[in-house]
């Protein structure tokens, strides 16, 4: 039996592996960096998300857009890559010597929390203590997380970012 999950990202996940490029001079087009996140991350989570669904599997889609000061790699460099990790961890301060703001300190707590409720039951957990829904296309159950640094859990249509998205969800 596949167990339930939670499928997640950054808003801006090429922010992470621009520094490569960055490094040899290169920045590429918003165009090439919207592709690669589709590709990479919004299209692909979403589509496993659908799938599990399909096939009567618990699973969560949430995004992350937290950027604070203590946490970027670069100006500019956003919600990128594993930044959530610092969340989920609270340890941001340990890495860079920064403290936390006030906001991102109550964005920690959430979301530690809402990984409590998970780890403790993972088929409901999220739905009875956090009140986030099962990943489904045709009602807000993309839950994205400080949105504009407000320690908060937003919940939207998943289409408000995988509209772009071409994918046949599989049962069986």
């Amino acid at each position: 039996m596949t167990q339930p999950i939670i499928f997640s990202n950054t808003h801006k996940e090429e922010g992470y592996y621009q520094v490569p490029l960055l490094q040899r001079g290169i920045e590429p087009t918003l165009k090439q960096a919207t592709d690669f996140m589709l590709e990479r991350f919004t299209c692909a989570n979403a589509l496993q998300s659908a799938s599990r669904i399909a096939n009567s599997v618990p699973s969560w889609l949430v995004r992350y857009f937290g950027d604070y000061s203590n946490t970027r790699l670069y100006p500019g460099s956003g919600a990128y890559h594993g930044v959530d990790v610092h969340m989920i961890f609270g340890a941001s301060e340990d890495v860079t010597g920064l403290p936390l703001s006030a906001a991102e300190a109550q964005l920690v707590a959430l979301m530690q929390r809402a990984l409590s409720a998970f780890a403790h039951d993972p088929h409901s957990g999220l739905e009875a203590v956090m009140s986030w829904p099962q990943f489904n296309e045709s009602r807000k159950s993309l839950v994205l997380l400080g949105v504009e640094n407000a320690p908060e859990a937003r919940l939207v249509f998943p289409r408000a970012y995988n509209a772009a998205c071409n994918y046949t969800v599989y049962e069986g």
